[in-house]
């Protein structure tokens, strides 16, 4: 009930600690290893009735794939590329690497 009404995890780890009595390390891995895919896969209130993994897979697929080659700096007025060692485009009287693209 606690996970559907969207308590924290740790909130709910100390209520556990209250209840159980926890030896070991090993004993508290494996109560973790079994409280986080509950929670991940239980419907909440707060996510509309959605899992978290549900949530989670929906975000994946709409995200964009990110490009493959690195942007390249184009100056506006004469439309080439400027390269690292050319005047920067901000006319500061720079190299670009020196000014603009130190940032």
């Amino acid at each position: 009930m606690t996970v559907k009404i969207g308590q924290q995890p740790g909130q709910l780890i100390q209520f556990l600690l209250t209840q159980l009595e926890i030896n070991s390390i090993e004993a508290a891995k494996r109560l973790m290893d079994t409280v986080i895919p509950l929670m991940n896969q239980t419907r909440q209130w707060e996510l509309k009735g959605h899992t978290p993994d549900e949530l989670l897979a929906w975000d994946r697929k709409s995200r964009s794939p990110l490009p493959k080659e690195k942007g390249k700096v184009v100056h506006f007025q004469t439309r080439q590329k400027v390269g690292r060692n050319d005047p920067c485009p901000c006319e500061s009287g720079e190299k670009y690497k020196k000014c603009c693209g130190a940032k």
